[in-house]
């Protein structure tokens, strides 16, 4: 749960009117910042002792978000925004 509050700690929490340019940036920038925690969650909570069930659909969410802050780091570069 750490890495997920660090990782957010220094975004305001979005506002909702996404017909403004600036707003829906903030928003991809705060959404960035929960994916980009995603991935080094997912893969501490599979340190932890769970059901066959639950590995399984975590390994599978993993292999499912990977690349995913990546790709929209790059779209988010490619419109002049800065991310972490």
């Amino acid at each position: 749960m750490n890495k997920v509050l660090e990782a957010i700690q220094d975004y305001p929490i979005p506002r909702i009117d996404l017909r403004n340019r600036e707003t829906f940036i903030e928003n991809l920038l705060f959404l960035h910042a929960l994916i980009l925690a995603s991935e080094p969650l997912i893969e501490e909570a599979l340190k932890r002792p769970m059901s066959i069930e639950l590995k399984s659909f975590y390994e599978k969410h993993l292999e499912e978000e990977r690349g995913h802050a990546k790709w929209l780091r790059e779209d988010l570069l490619s419109i002049g925004a800065e991310t972490r």
